[in-house]
């Protein structure tokens, strides 16, 4: 997730993470490539749910490939749990399984 942080005058724009915090990004902030300064609501969503500190301790101990699907878990996790507070992805796990026993049992009249 490589994601360039320049802003329309060449000024690099704080990552949502640090625009929440008020506080100037760093390079090497661990947060900027998950959540650029467009994404400001995946980040209040994920904050809300995990929390920074939680989120950076997550990062800080993932290989690089895993730190990407860490990252995406826990935006998708965080937006399906802003979406339905009561389900979130338990909701959404329910409706593929439904759509999974739908699909076989038109594959049986369909086969058989």
């Amino acid at each position: 997730m490589s994601i360039s942080r320049s802003g329309s005058n060449g000024t690099t724009q704080a990552c949502a993470a640090c625009k929440y915090q008020r506080r100037k990004c760093a390079p090497d902030c661990i947060l900027a490539p998950y959540f650029p300064h467009d994404r400001q609501r995946q980040f209040q969503n994920a904050h809300k749910l995990f929390g920074v500190s939680n989120i950076t301790k997550i990062i800080k101990t993932l290989n690089p490939h895993e730190k990407d699907i860490a990252m995406r878990t826990i935006i998708f996790q965080s937006d399906a749990r802003a979406n339905d507070p009561v389900g979130g992805c338990y909701r959404v796990i329910q409706e593929l399984q439904r759509q999974i026993e739908y699909s076989r049992a038109e594959l049986d009249l369909v086969f058989h």
